[in-house]
């Protein structure tokens, strides 16, 4: 994804982070691993790494909680991670990321089920000041022994989303840039307790950036879901982030 590899809020439209890339990749994603990266050729490169895996909750399938975050790598197998990106246009990036769960629940049960992330996106930032982001993110969770993750609804879970925005600088007594954004996103969520439930949600909102490392933001957000597992929140967000 985007958010996983540059998380920080100067980075990003918006006071939250959005929910496909926090309820379906997941992030923040912490894993220990090890790995290599270079280039094929001028303009694509490549990464793949062996890292540590999710111990998704077989009751639930909310990926998000699977996370172990190292210190909690208990009962896990391993992940192999594969992913191609092409940059050699000014200001555009396009991947794709593969990521092979080879036992999701881990390995204290008696399941051995394998799963599948599959990641694309396009990141286009042009010199006049117009950018845009599109996402999609797909998991597919395998069954075993008389477990079926699809009688949770959750055989596959997904999401994408596509933000539009622009961003200028500043003139007079007012320092920084300022920057407007459009979100668009629909993605899959379980809440505690409740059914798998199709959200989506509209953001529109406003970035200042009066120094490189420091971001005020307000943006509104209006919320839809076919099963209300965790509610739907509408209204306004305000928040203030740096960097260093």
């Amino acid at each position: 994804g985007l958010l996983n590899l540059t998380h920080e809020p100067t980075t990003f439209y918006g006071v939250e982070r959005n929910h496909v890339e926090s309820e379906v990749i997941p992030s923040t994603w912490t894993e220990a691993g090890a790995g290599f990266w270079g280039s094929i050729v001028p303009g694509l490169n490549y990464n793949l790494f062996v890292h540590t895996a999710l111990v998704v909750d077989t009751g639930n399938m909310r990926v998000r909680s699977g996370r172990q975050k190292v210190a909690n790598a208990d009962n896990q197998d391993l992940a192999i991670l594969g992913r191609l990106l092409y940059n050699a246009i000014p200001g555009l990036e396009v991947a794709v990321t593969v990521d092979y769960q080879s036992d999701y629940t881990g390995t204290a049960d008696n399941i051995d089920a394998s799963a599948w992330l599959t990641e694309a996106h396009i990141d286009y930032q042009h010199s006049s000041g117009f950018a845009l982001r599109a996402l999609y993110a797909r998991w597919d969770f395998g069954s075993d022994n008389g477990f079926d993750p699809g009688a949770l609804d959750a055989d596959d879970v997904q999401g994408w989303y596509v933000e539009p925005s622009y961003k200028t600088a500043l003139s007079g007594p007012v320092p920084g840039e300022i920057g407007v954004f459009f979100r668009y996103s629909e993605w899959d969520e379980r809440g505690t307790g409740g059914p798998m439930a199709d959200h989506e949600m509209v953001n529109v909102g406003a970035n200042w950036w009066p120094t490189p490392n420091v971001v005020f933001k307000i943006d509104g957000q209006w919320e839809k879901a076919t099963a209300n597992t965790r509610g739907t929140f509408d209204g306004f967000n305000l928040g203030l982030g740096f960097q260093f």
